[in-house]
């Protein structure tokens, strides 16, 4: 990495929260939780493909979710009160997971709404 890495106040990561909610709705996707954390986020959200383009494939789809929370993301990052300047915001690519129970989503959940914040109160 060129750059020193990003670490997101609590302003910033609340206005990266605002926008991935709000995409959400604009976009018509079910946000099940999202947790953005000081160096990463954690979404799990529903979106259910267009059917009427075979040529995609699911990988394809779920990549251009995450590239969108990304851009918007850096978007409101750079126009907020203290904002980034960096010229990479996030790093490329990222974690993508599958879920495919109702039980698979709610442990998911948990992890995403819970277990992040267990995780941080030792540092």
């Amino acid at each position: 990495m060129k750059e020193k890495a990003v670490v997101l106040d609590v302003q910033q990561r609340q206005v990266v929260e605002d926008v991935i909610c709000e995409h959400s709705v604009y976009r018509g996707w079910e946000l099940h939780a999202v947790s953005v954390r000081s160096n990463h986020v954690h979404v799990a959200v529903t979106v259910v493909p267009n059917t009427g383009n075979h040529d995609n494939r699911a990988a394809d789809g779920i990549k251009r979710v995450r590239d969108e929370f990304k851009a918007n993301g850096t978007r409101v990052l750079r126009r907020c009160e203290n904002p980034i300047s960096n010229e990479k915001v996030w790093t490329k690519g990222g974690d993508i997971q599958f879920i495919d129970t109702d039980e698979a989503l709610e442990q998911v959940v948990v992890y995403i709404t819970e277990a992040q914040d267990r995780m941080d109160r030792g540092k």
